[in-house]
This record gives structure tokens, sequence and C-alpha cells, in this order.
């Protein structure tokens, strides 16, 4: 019995571990929702600032699937913060994005990543492999 009492006792400790590492991978991830992107991406009045300096102030757009979009504008005018809004390297400060009507926030942000080609403006080579290079390390 004290042996029984002792398992019963240990396997309740596993349990909370569990569900406390559980809880915090979700908090790590910020999404569980996994998706194939199909439809659009909608910035909803999306708002972003670094400290002090707006960027990005009540942003509407609709950006269809299938196409091809390019950004245009001068130097500081936010083009690369908005794709980094949408890879998720950024957060909004107010407003919501969403990708095939579902928040950003609750997608797997690795998930999403996965289906993203991203090349940006600097480009940094790392001293290493090309498939290191282009993967970003990232294990396929």
């Amino acid at each position: 019995q004290d042996f029984k009492n002792k398992l019963t006792s240990k396997l309740r400790e596993f349990s909370s571990i569990y569900r406390i590492g559980h809880f915090l991978l979700k908090i790590i991830l910020r999404g569980q929702k996994t998706l194939k992107f199909k439809s659009n991406i909608i910035f909803k009045n999306v708002t972003f600032k670094y400290i002090k300096r707006k960027i990005v102030e009540n942003l509407y757009i609709k950006l269809n699937s299938k196409k091809i979009v390019t950004f245009c504008g001068p130097s500081g005018c936010g083009k690369t913060t908005v794709i980094d809004l949408i890879i998720g390297l950024y957060k909004p400060n107010s407003g919501e994005i969403l990708i095939d009507n579902i928040p950003l926030n609750e997608i797997n942000i690795k998930s999403w990543r996965r289906q993203i080609g991203y090349v940006p403006q600097e480009t940094i080579l790392l001293n290493n492999t090309i498939l290191e290079n282009i993967t970003l390390g990232t294990k396929y």
C-alpha cells in the first residue's frame, strides 16, 4: 500500500510537470493552430512603433494568396516592417493580423514560417554549408 501511495504521488508530480511543460511550450510556440495558407493575409488597423517612432499606423490591407505583391516607398516608410510583422518577427502594438481569418498570434509560428520564402534586404552568410545558409540552420 505504501508503494502504491508513493507511486501515485510521483505520477501526480510528473503529471503536473507535464502540464506545466505543455503550457510553457504553448507560450513559446505562441499558437497551436497549423494551417496551409490558402486565401489571404489581412492587416486590420495595425499600428507598430519602435520605441516612440510610429512606423505603421492604422494599416488596413488585404493580400491575396497566389498573387505577386510589391511594397514600394522611400527608405524608412515601413516596407520591411510590414514583412517582419507578417512572418511574426514583430507583434503589432495594436490591431490584428489575420492569416486565412485566423489571428497570427493563434497560429503555430514555426509552421507558419515554413510556408514563407523570404529574401531580406541585407544578406548574411554563415561560415557554413550552402544548405545551412539557405535554411538558416533549420533542420528539415
